[in-house]
């Protein structure tokens, strides 16, 4: 029987022929040698013995499986059957909704860039995937020491934006060497694309979603046959424009436009499972952004009394309430 996180809604995050899952009573040894290998570049000061490699994982590691809130995730990297490196999430601040990147290749395969990039790279969205989706947390943090330059421009390329160095921070081969902090942050991989017929479902189960009736004019339940009739019509409408967001593949949310003679009408919806990352501003400032490109017209938006929600996030990204009757209140945004 596989030892498995129980915080992880999935034993196994893929990607092709890759995959992760917990670290495994067989995997340590393999561990243990790759880390004396790579002493230089990890914060292991000296050489591990197998005794307190066991010792390291029967008091930290094994007993954190069953917890919901683990500190650290550590999972092996497997191609096929062959584990190929070892990493994860750790020093996980769960209140805060972050945690840092550990990550371990084989030796074998850091011989070049070339060779180790595509391995990484895959890792690297693995990790965000299992943060953002499955654990919602919002913000990764990597430490990485400053002679590791092709890790570094990896990193950048993958999203992770240099936040600050610590300077001198280790010393390597009797030398000082910084380390450099990178961070990222679900927000800033959120990208919009125009609505497509695939977005029918998600769309209707998020409108279908409690909170968002309660918070929605029309707070009746929504039939699949009625919605997908007026999603085929409302992509055909060039008076409507809908974007979806995503962050990676992961479907977060919508933005909505209906297009009047002397102004339009916004509203946004995210997906249930995605309140409270801090998605919504990002969301709808960057709707507006792209509705701009096409029209200058002023945005209208009509907000429940009770919804404060958006309510501060229309603020946020610039509109002003302008009426209200106690039910709602009206939002307007100027044209440019």
């Amino acid at each position: 029987m596989m030892c498995r996180y129980a915080c992880m809604p999935q034993e196994r995050l893929r990607h092709g022929a890759f995959w992760v899952a917990a670290v495994q009573p067989g995997d340590i040894e393999s561990i243990r040698v790759w880390r004396n290998a790579q002493i230089d570049v990890l914060r292991q000061k000296a050489p591990l013995t197998p005794e307190q490699q066991q010792a390291y994982y029967a008091e930290t590691i094994w007993p954190s499986l069953e917890m919901p809130h683990p500190a650290n995730i550590l999972l092996g990297y497997h191609e096929g059957d062959r584990l190929i490196g070892y990493g994860g999430l750790v020093h996980i601040a769960w209140e805060d909704r972050r945690a840092e990147v550990s990550f371990l290749l084989d030796p074998a395969l850091m011989a070049s860039p070339d060779i180790s990039g595509p391995y990484i790279r895959i890792f690297l969205g693995l990790m965000k995937q299992l943060a953002f989706r499955d654990l919602a947390l919002t913000r990764l943090t990597t430490e990485c020491y400053a002679i590791r330059t092709e890790i570094i421009a990896l990193l950048e390329t993958e999203g992770f934006r240099r936040e600050g160095v610590l300077r001198e921070h280790v010393r390597i081969g009797g030398h000082a060497v910084d380390s450099l902090q990178h961070g990222w942050l679900a927000a800033d991989e959120l990208a919009l694309t125009r609505a497509t017929p695939e977005d029918c479902e998600c769309l209707w189960r998020w409108r279908n979603d409690a909170e968002t009736r309660a918070n929605s004019l029309n707070s009746k339940d929504i039939a699949w046959e009625v919605h997908k009739a007026w999603f085929g019509k409302a992509l055909q409408d060039p008076a409507r424009i809908i974007f979806v967001a995503r962050v990676g593949e992961v479907a977060v949310g919508m933005c909505r436009f209906d297009i009047g003679a002397e102004a339009a009408e916004a509203s946004i919806a995210l997906d249930p499972a995605m309140r409270g990352r801090g998605l919504a501003v990002p969301l709808l400032s960057r709707a507006v952004a792209c509705f701009r490109e096409d029209t200058h017209l002023p945005l209208l938006a009509t907000v429940k009394a009770h919804n404060t929600a958006s309510m501060r996030c229309f603020e946020r990204c610039g509109f002003v309430r302008s009426a209200g009757d106690g039910a709602c209140w009206r939002y307007r945004l100027e044209g440019i």
